[in-house]
């Protein structure tokens, strides 16, 4: 999957606007290409990636089926993301 989600990104032009937008702002001197390279990097060594464990991912819905928030689980950490109401 890891793999599936990195060629997409590479080839997604609205995710290289975004991310030169956020860059830009943030003035942090790494640029879409030091993204790209990293991403070459990521690729070249998922085989090495170790995953022991439960990932678990909630969906949050509207009546309208629009995503509204999502919470992920890894083992006793969490990460939670919530969209604000239309």
């Amino acid at each position: 999957m890891a793999a599936a989600i990195i060629e997409k990104i590479k080839k997604d032009d609205e995710f290289k606007k975004l991310f030169n937008k956020i860059a830009d702002s943030l003035d942090a001197g790494y640029d879409y290409e030091d993204f790209k390279d990293d991403l070459e990097d990521a690729s070249d060594h998922l085989d090495d990636l170790e995953f022991d464990g439960t990932l678990r991912m909630k969906i949050y819905v509207d009546g309208e089926g629009k995503i509204r928030g999502r919470t992920i689980k890894y083992e006793d950490t969490s990460s939670a993301l919530k969209m604000p109401k239309d």
